[in-house]
């Protein structure tokens, strides 16, 4: 009797178990590559800065969507619009300030498989900065390439995502741009929405020799509602190697609200 209990208990749950180890909606909720519908809203808080005993902090709004693919583009496309809202510090050369940094644009063509995906496409930068000479943006347009690559192996997400933004026209008081945006990143579900995550994204200025070399590390989990779901995001991110002759955050403390559309 007790032995029958047993099995038919098992039986009970197994559905439900099944269930949770199929369900793969948090890992497209965190794909970089591919992202569902979402909106976005993430405070990175730098108490420490190099070169100035002052805080910095950038608020960020970013739109993130997938496109199916057409009989025009038989592709699928991973669409990301991100604006800015940059508090620079005061500094011995110059005074802080709150304003609108640039606006960027990334669009990816992606193929896929079961396990992989890959996109290429084009990034641009607007200047769309507010007193940019104090820090908030760059003052120039700037246009590359973006190249994205996701592996998926059982419960961990692993893949890098590169962008080489080349400035074009601006401000002619303002330096040239020609540099490499690279973000590896790392995820790791735990289960029920759980998962824990690195994603840092490193710097490497091809004119002007400034590399910035940060490292983060984090956890969140995706909560699921009846109309939308949430993706509530904590990282902890230290800068390793920095050369830059200007302020630079050393320590930032980053918070990430995103609602899932889909």
């Amino acid at each position: 009797m007790v032995k029958r209990l047993r099995w038919s208990l098992i039986v009970s749950l197994l559905p439900q178990f099944l269930m949770a180890v199929s369900d793969r909606y948090p890992y497209r909720a965190v794909d970089p590559i591919l992202p569902i519908p979402q909106l976005q809203f993430e405070n990175d808080f730098s108490p420490v800065n190099s070169d100035t005993d002052h805080v910095s902090n950038i608020l960020y709004f970013k739109t993130l969507w997938k496109a199916l693919p057409s009989e025009v583009l038989p592709f699928y496309q991973g669409i990301r619009i991100q604006f800015e809202m940059v508090t620079t510090p005061s500094t011995s050369s110059s005074h802080g300030t709150t304003n609108l940094g640039d606006t960027q644009f990334l669009d990816l063509f992606c193929v896929t498989g079961d396990w992989w995906e890959v996109g290429l496409g084009p990034m641009a930068i607007f200047p769309t900065a507010i007193q940019s000479s104090r820090g908030t943006g760059q003052g120039k347009w700037q246009l590359g390439p973006a190249l994205g690559v996701l592996l998926e192996i059982k419960d961990t997400q692993i893949g890098v995502l590169a962008q080489n933004p080349i400035s074009f026209a601006g401000n002619s008081h303002r330096p040239n741009q020609n540099y490499l945006l690279f973000q590896p990143f790392f995820f790791q579900h735990l289960g029920h929405g759980w998962f824990f995550h690195a994603n840092p994204q490193w710097s490497l200025d091809w004119l002007q020799g400034i590399y910035k070399i940060p490292l983060n590390f984090g956890g969140g989990r995706i909560l699921r509602m009846k109309d939308y779901s949430l993706d509530i995001d904590l990282r902890l991110e230290g800068m390793v190697y920095e050369n830059s002759p200007t302020f630079t955050p050393q320590f930032t403390i980053q918070l990430l609200f995103s609602f899932l559309l889909q």
